[in-house]
């Protein structure tokens, strides 16, 4: 479960940061409703709060077919930025 949350959390507060900056400007800090909870779960981690290749590979994603193997074919990532297929293959073969 804490994997799960620092997936989502993570994904939400780089959004957040990321997501509009062209007509606001980068903002400079998280909300505590984003920040707080995220800085919870990664200490509970271990972890430093950022999207670290192992949430966003390692955590992030689903068999297809849970009776087939784990294989490129059978693999989706669960939680996407641009939710596109290159994003998708990039980060599934590594």
């Amino acid at each position: 479960a804490l994997e799960r949350a620092n997936l989502v959390l993570s994904f939400i507060a780089h959004s957040y940061i990321w997501g509009d900056f062209e007509s606001d400007g980068v903002p400079s800090s998280l909300p505590s409703s984003i920040a707080v909870p995220w800085r919870a779960v990664t200490s509970a981690l271990g972890r430093p709060a950022v999207l670290t290749y192992y949430s966003y590979n390692a955590c992030n994603w689903r068999r297809l077919d849970a009776k087939k193997g784990v294989e490129l074919g059978n693999i989706v990532r669960q939680v996407n930025f641009r939710g596109g297929q290159d994003e998708e293959w990039f980060s599934m073969v590594h």
